[in-house]
């Protein structure tokens, strides 16, 4: 699909989002619903959700497990700020009802393109892989961010505000986050609030040691220069924290300190040692057990 429009199927859905949220910015996924012209059901499944076309003229639904949530259907109709879906329903529930814009482009205001020989179905097929991440633009919208900046800049303490306020997994908001980077017409990357910052999931090994997850990531630091370990992610493994930030007193080498800092090469990819960069960092604290994730926030000073 062209870039364009990628970019056109990434404002509608950031438009449903907006639509979506209440004044406090949550989107209660009956309201998300009603507004994608869709249903959801909850009934005995052989997988956690799917989407299923209608016979002929008719609305798209959401079929959930009823097994996986035997209490769904109810808490679905009742959804709210002080009675939310779980975070992962809310999630699955967003990813599926993205996969039926696939089938009904022209309602939303893109079109399906077909590649050559390519049938409609082959088309929608790549659309749903190719817009498979979009789905934190309809739990989390772009203007209730916008809104929230204008007051304070990312850290640690405003990401774990959001989750607990909009009832979202730690992998959707960073990702969200991620989506700034990726499109540029919106205007949010530009942001003082989420400048010179990274935001990244954490994982504890064992009861000592913890290592960055490559993915999701979010970073954006001044004239392109970025912490080596954040460039070298994905090419040189998952590097161990204690390597990065040796202090003991740190939470995450035995200590009780949820925040450190240390002096690290940065740069660009070309030229990852340029120059050096007083990094701090702040985790979350999570019980630490094997496979137990948590948010790390990294900042510039």
């Amino acid at each position: 699909m062209s870039p364009q429009n990628l970019k056109r199927i990434a404002a509608a859905c950031a438009d449903l989002g907006n639509r979506a949220a209440d004044e406090g910015g949550f989107v209660a996924l009956p309201r998300l619903t009603e507004l994608l012209r869709a249903e959801v059901e909850f009934r005995p499944l052989l997988v956690e959700a799917m989407i299923a076309a209608p016979n002929g003229p008719g609305t798209w639904k959401v079929l959930v497990d009823s097994e996986a949530y035997p209490d769904g259907a109810k808490a679905f109709l009742m959804e709210s700020p002080q009675a939310p879906l779980p975070a992962r329903l809310r999630n699955t529930l967003a990813h599926e009802l993205l996969h039926t814009l696939s089938f009904r482009a022209e309602e939303f205001g893109f079109k399906l393109e077909l590649n050559g020989k390519e049938t409609r179905m082959d088309a929608v097929k790549r659309l749903e892989k190719e817009t498979e991440g979009f789905s934190p633009l309809l739990l989390l919208p772009q203007k209730v961010i916008e809104s929230e900046l204008e007051s304070r800049g990312l850290s640690l303490d405003v990401l774990l505000d959001w989750r607990q306020r909009w009832t979202v997994s730690r992998e959707v908001l960073v990702a969200r986050l991620g989506l700034l980077q990726s499109l540029p017409e919106f205007r949010l990357r530009y942001h003082r609030g989420v400048l010179n910052v990274a935001v990244c999931l954490a994982e504890w090994v064992n009861d000592e040691s913890t290592v960055l997850l490559e993915w999701p990531i979010y970073f954006n630091f001044r004239d392109g220069i970025v912490p080596e370990f954040l460039l070298q992610l994905r090419t040189k493994g998952k590097p161990a924290l204690r390597d990065l930030f040796s202090e003991s007193e740190f939470l995450l080498n035995g200590g009780e300190k949820r925040s450190t800092r240390n002096t690290l090469p940065a740069g660009t990819a070309t030229n990852p040692r340029a120059e050096k960069l007083e990094i701090v960092a702040d985790v979350e604290s999570v019980p630490k057990r094997k496979g137990e994730t948590f948010l790390i926030v990294f900042r510039s000073e």
